[in-house]
């Protein structure tokens, strides 16, 4: 297991109650304003974080946005076991609609 791997351990409650502190490190790190975390699940389906709910022993409350339709908030519990990756990305600006 490589250093960064053991820095950075399980995808647990104690992983996502700090959640918060390792966007803000990772925003910190690589330069950029702010960052978008994406939570991507075993099945496929990716979903924008905007804030965790509760994290309990066994389970995930989270607010967030599928990554299909950015613009429709969600509600998601969802076990750990899960969820297969969780990814730190800079914020990309939105360009508002023309109208069209």
């Amino acid at each position: 297991m490589d250093r960064l791997a053991r820095n950075i351990g399980p995808m647990d409650k104690e992983f996502f109650s700090s959640i918060e502190d390792r966007r803000a490190a990772y925003a910190e790190r690589s330069g950029v304003a702010s960052a978008d975390i994406q939570i991507t699940f075993h099945n496929g389906r990716m979903v924008l974080l905007d804030r965790v709910v509760e994290a309990s022993d066994s389970w995930l409350i989270i607010d967030g946005r599928d990554k299909l339709d950015e613009e429709s908030p969600i509600a998601l519990s969802t076990p750990y076991h899960q969820i297969s990756a969780v990814q730190f990305m800079p914020r990309r600006e939105r360009i508002g609609r023309t109208g069209f």
